[in-house]
């Protein structure tokens, strides 16, 4: 098992990812991958928390994952108020669901969008930090 070195880190030790799709699109089994993964993998700990409506398809989910060094005290549950990592899985939730609100300022966005990162960087506006997109839907298809 290896430690990874976190890209972010709040005041409580803390680096904060939320993940935004439909219900429908992968993102629950998404984040609970990536979580196992840190924990048993990367030598990490955190929490996990997935929020959705009625558990529809198609209805908004969120996803928050809140990764730490092993050690750290875990005294928070619930989803992530600022993230240090969005991963958006359509973007036309982006307005529609307020997605930079909260997101830190210097933050890593992952839009699923055949777009060019600076349309996306004023449609998120985050002005600083990164933003990566990936067509995703079209490599599926």
């Amino acid at each position: 098992m290896s430690t990874l070195a976190l890209p972010y880190r709040d005041p409580s030790g803390f680096c904060n990812l939320c993940l935004s799709a439909l219900g429908g699109d992968g993102a629950n089994v998404a984040g609970k991958l990536l979580f196992q993964i840190a924990v048993e993998e990367l030598g990490l700990d955190g929490a996990y928390d997935a929020r959705y409506g009625s558990e529809k398809t198609g209805t908004p989910t969120d996803v928050s994952l809140r990764l730490c060094p092993l050690g750290t005290p875990v005294r928070e549950s619930g989803p992530t108020q600022r993230p240090h990592i969005l991963g958006v899985f359509r973007q036309n939730l982006i307005r529609r669901l307020r997605l930079n609100r909260g997101l830190d300022p210097d933050a890593t966005a992952l839009v699923n969008t055949g777009d060019a990162p600076e349309a996306v960087r004023d449609e998120i506006e985050l002005h600083s930090g990164v933003v990566t997109c990936v067509p995703a839907g079209a490599i599926a298809e």
